[in-house]
C-alpha cells in the first residue's frame, strides 16, 4: 500500500500503473496524508494545510465502510508517525531496546475493520487515534438502521475533522451530523428496522441491566417503534447483542461516565415506552390527555425523572 513517490505519482503513493487503476481507498487515504505533508513542509509558520475527501454513493454503495478505511489508514500512518518521534527523542534508539513493565490489566477490544486494540482500564490512557475509531460505534447504533438495501444504512450526514499536528501526528478530531432521518423514530417502511441502538439494547442487556432501564419483560416486539415493520434482525450476519458491546465499549473509551451511560440508556428505554402511550380525548375531542392506566406510563416518569403532571 506504501508505494513509490516519484513525481507523476497518482495520490502520491503507488505507480505509474496507478493511471489505469480504479481508484482505491487506501490509495486515496495515503495520498491525501501525503498531500498535507508536503504541504506542511513548504508552508510558513502558522499556515493550515488542509485536505479534504468527499465520500459520496447511492444507497449501499459502501460510504459508511469506506469511511472507517480511511480513518483507520490515517490512525495508522499517525501512530507510525507517533513511534518514530519517539524513537528520534530516544537518541535513535528502537522503542523495543528499553521494554516498559505493563502495571495494568487491559482488555482486547474488538474493531472490526481494524482487528482489535488493547483497551486500558483507565480511558485516560486509551490513545487519541483509539478514541478516533471509537466513535463509529456510537454513531452507528445512534444513526444508523436498515433499510431496503442496507443493513447498515447511515440516516443522517457526516463531517468529520481530523486535526494532524507539524508532524503529522494525530491530535483530535469532531464529528458534525445533520439532516438525521427522524420520522424513522416513529414509523418504517415493511423490511426495515428503527435506529440499532433500540434491537441492541433489548438484545444484549444483561438481566441487571434490563431491570435497571425497565425493560425486562419486553423484546422489540413488545413496542410500536420497534415492531410497526414486522421485522425484527439483520441480513449481514451483525448481531445486535455484539454491536451492543461495541457501543459500550465506544463509550468507555470516548470518556463517558457510568452516569453519562446510564443516561443516555434511560433516555432511549423513555423513548421506547414512549411509543406504548395511550393519549385519550376528552371534552368532546377538543382536547387530550395521557391515559393514567397505561402500564408504560409509570416507566417512562422514573426514566425521566418527570411527575405525571409534568408530564
Amino acid at each position: 500500500l506504501m508505494g513509490g513517490s516519484g513525481e507523476g505519482n497518482s495520490g502520491g503513493g503507488g505507480s505509474r500503473d496507478d493511471f489505469n487503476l480504479a481508484p482505491h481507498v487506501y490509495d486515496l487515504a495515503d495520498g491525501t496524508y501525503r498531500s498535507m505533508m508536503l504541504k506542511i513542509d513548504l508552508a510558513r509558520a502558522g499556515e493550515k494545510c488542509d485536505q479534504s475527501i468527499l465520500v459520496s454513493g447511492e444507497s449501499g454503495a459502501g460510504k459508511t465502510v469506506t469511511t472507517k478505511f480511511i480513518m483507520q489508514y490515517l490512525a495508522t500512518l499517525s501512530e507510525r508517525r507517533a513511534e518514530a518521534k519517539a524513537i528520534d527523542e530516544l537518541g535513535g534508539e528502537p522503542l523495543s531496546s528499553t521494554p516498559k513493565k505493563r502495571t495494568k490489566k487491559r482488555e482486547s477490544v474488538d474493531l472490526g475493520l481494524r482487528g482489535s486494540f488493547q483497551k486500558e482500564e483507565d480511558p485516560a490512557d486509551t490513545s487519541i487515534e483509539q478514541q478516533v475509531l471509537q466513535s463509529n460505534p456510537i454513531l452507528e447504533s445512534f444513526g444508523n438502521a436498515r433499510t431496503i438495501r442496507n443493513d447498515n444504512s447511515s440516516r443522517f450526514g457526516k463531517f468529520i475533522e481530523i486535526r494532524f499536528d507539524p508532524t503529522g501526528t494525530l491530535v483530535g478530531a469532531s464529528v458534525e451530523t445533520y439532516l438525521l432521518e427522524k420520522v424513522r423514530l416513529i414509523s418504517q417502511a415493511e423490511g426495515e428496522r428503527n435506529y440499532h441502538v433500540f434491537y441492541e439494547m433489548l438484545g444484549g442487556m444483561t438481566e441487571d441491566e434490563l431491570d435497571q432501564f425497565l425493560l425486562a419483560d419486553y423484546t422489540a416486539e413488545d413496542f410500536k417503534i420497534t415492531s410497526c415493520s414486522g421485522t425484527y434482525d439483520r441480513r449481514d450476519g451483525v448481531q445486535d447483542t455484539d454491536t451492543y458491546e461495541d457501543l459500550v465499549d465506544a463509550l468507555e473509551v470516548m470518556g463517558f461516565t457510568k452516569e453519562q451511560q446510564d443516561d443516555v440508556f434511560s433516555i432511549a428505554s423513555a423513548v421506547l415506552h414512549l411509543s406504548n402511550l395511550g393519549i385519550n380525548p376528552i371534552k368532546g375531542g377538543e382536547e387530550c390527555e395521557i391515559d393514567a392506566e397505561n402500564e408504560h406510563l409509570e416507566p417512562i416518569l422514573k426514566l425521566l425523572g418527570v411527575t405525571k403532571e409534568n408530564l
